[in-house]
């Protein structure tokens, strides 16, 4: 992910590290990339994301300590760890909602559960159960709704207002592993381990 004043760009990868580079001039013979290297956390990251509006922390989900870690990326050092998921985190979004004063950050996982935070604080504002299909690898927003897609082909999307699932359908044989809406809201992008992109309206 880049920061939002796209000096910093965070990866993390199955080798447990978490890397902070310095954004390299791209029209310049650069010899030397600048990095920080963050080993402390405990297994896979499967999502990095940076806040909206702050370019010294980075937030880490993903298989090992079940909790999304708020690092410094100046330091490396863990600040604060937001827990809520019970199994292995697949997923980081910020909400999109315009009117709020400050964004929610959403994880998403194993367990089939969508946790809003607030980063000031350590539990979740709210947690969303989406039950009846596999394991959650992604999620989108509006600022209506949530979509889901999971591991076993389903996407679901939840009505983010009056908190019901509206929609749930089979999209693919093989496992959803990203979606995302169109900035308008009325396309949904998802793909799967069946070689397709797919667009719905």
């Amino acid at each position: 992910d880049f920061s939002p004043n796209d000096k910093l760009i965070a990866t993390g990868s199955n080798d447990k590290v978490i890397k902070i580079f310095v954004v390299p001039d791209f029209f310049e013979n650069m010899k030397e990339i600048l990095e920080l290297a963050i080993l402390d956390q405990k297994g896979t990251v499967r999502a990095i994301i940076f806040p909206p509006t702050e370019n010294n922390i980075v937030f880490s989900g993903g298989s090992g300590d079940k909790n999304v870690n708020m690092w410094d990326t100046e330091t490396g050092k863990r600040i604060n760890s937001l827990t809520g998921q019970k199994e292995c985190i697949n997923s980081l979004k910020f909400s999109v909602d315009e009117n709020a004063s400050e964004k929610l950050l959403a994880s998403c996982g194993n367990d089939n559960l969508i946790c809003f935070h607030d980063y000031r604080t350590e539990n979740p504002v709210k947690t969303v159960e989406i039950p009846n299909h596999g394991e959650i690898n992604d999620i989108s927003f509006t600022n209506d709704y949530i979509c889901s897609v999971h591991n076993d082909g389903y996407i679901t999307l939840y009505n983010n207002v009056n908190e019901k699932i509206v929609k749930e359908f089979k999209a693919s044989e093989k496992e959803i592993r990203s979606c995302n809406f169109s900035k308008d809201g009325k396309f949904l992008m998802t793909a799967s381990f069946d070689k397709k992109i797919s667009i719905f309206d």
